[in-house]
């Protein structure tokens, strides 16, 4: 059976540092050092840890920071990033909502077109849109960034028939 970090929440070598900042243990090393992880396909920071007597454990940093924090996540929430960037795991970034709050606070930051895309960071939504009208490039965006060129050229052509404001406008 897959476990997640929920399973060892009573056995977490992490802790709170004097700035305000989250730790790990590192048990080879002997000592705290900051919390940091590596990213995943769609963007958020993903660490790995492995408490005495258990099996290693791979969590998501802003599932791990709001827990060291505020305890644990209810089954029916969900952690949010308040200004969109999955990598900003600091405590005033992040809020707890349910997943149908999730979707339209995603829906007011990307447009409902990238909803659905879930993969698409807000910095890439403005990259795709302000591309120049004869841009050929979607292709390589797509492999880049893990996606369909066809998922790419649709939420082009969603930007531009919706008028939103970052179509076509320089970066």
């Amino acid at each position: 059976m897959y476990r997640t970090q929920d399973d060892y929440l009573g056995t977490w070598p992490f802790r709170i540092a004097n700035g305000g900042t989250v730790e790990r243990y590192h048990r080879v090393k002997g000592q705290w050092i900051p919390l940091v992880g590596i990213q995943d396909s769609i963007g958020y920071m993903i660490v790995t840890y492995k408490s005495e007597g258990q099996p290693r454990v791979f969590a998501k940093v802003h599932r791990v920071v709001w827990q060291v924090y505020n305890g644990v996540i209810p089954p029916e929430m969900e952690i949010d990033h308040i200004d969109g960037d999955k990598t900003n795991n600091n405590i005033a970034n992040l809020r707890l909502v349910t997943h149908q709050e999730n979707m339209k606070l995603a829906h007011n930051r990307l447009g409902n077109w990238a909803v659905k895309h879930s993969k698409i960071t807000l910095g890439q939504m403005d990259l795709l849109l302000a591309m120049p009208e004869g841009w050929r490039c979607l292709k390589w965006l797509a492999v880049r960034w893990d996606m369909s060129k066809f998922s790419l050229g649709n939420i082009r052509a969603k930007a531009k028939r919706e008028n939103d404001p970052r179509y076509l406008q320089t970066l």
